[in-house]
């Protein structure tokens, strides 16, 4: 499971605990409120679209590579025949090269994600 989706399955449950064992609904609140802006954060950011040179530095493949993909329709064009691009949703990942990224924060970790959620309810 991709590490985002794992936090926010881990806040969702805080979410339920806050509200079933410590009966704090506003904390639960909140933390439905921040999984909510994850969420969509994640939808906007599968959406944009990157040149190839965008792609092929997140991607770890190169713009020659994703260019035969795309000839070959093995991933949609977001561009144009003289200028392609791809949609970040359909950007193929070279093994070890995932690196988490959240609307243009590169290099965000677990242990960030983590740190900042915590700072937030307390």
């Amino acid at each position: 499971m991709d590490p985002v989706r794992c936090v926010i399955e881990r806040w969702t449950e805080e979410a339920d605990l806050q509200r079933r064992r410590y009966l704090e609904e506003g904390r639960a609140h909140h933390i439905m409120s921040m999984i909510q802006d994850m969420e969509e954060a994640l939808e906007a950011q599968h959406e944009e679209v990157l040149s190839l040179d965008e792609a092929a530095d997140e991607s770890g493949y190169t713009e020659g590579h994703l260019k035969r993909l795309i000839r070959e329709g093995r991933i949609p064009n977001a561009g144009s025949d003289a200028d392609p691009a791809i949609l970040r949703r359909y950007l193929p990942r070279k093994p070890g090269c995932e690196v988490l990224q959240l609307n243009g924060i590169q290099g965000l970790s677990r242990c960030d994600l983590a740190r900042d959620f915590l700072e937030s309810v307390n």
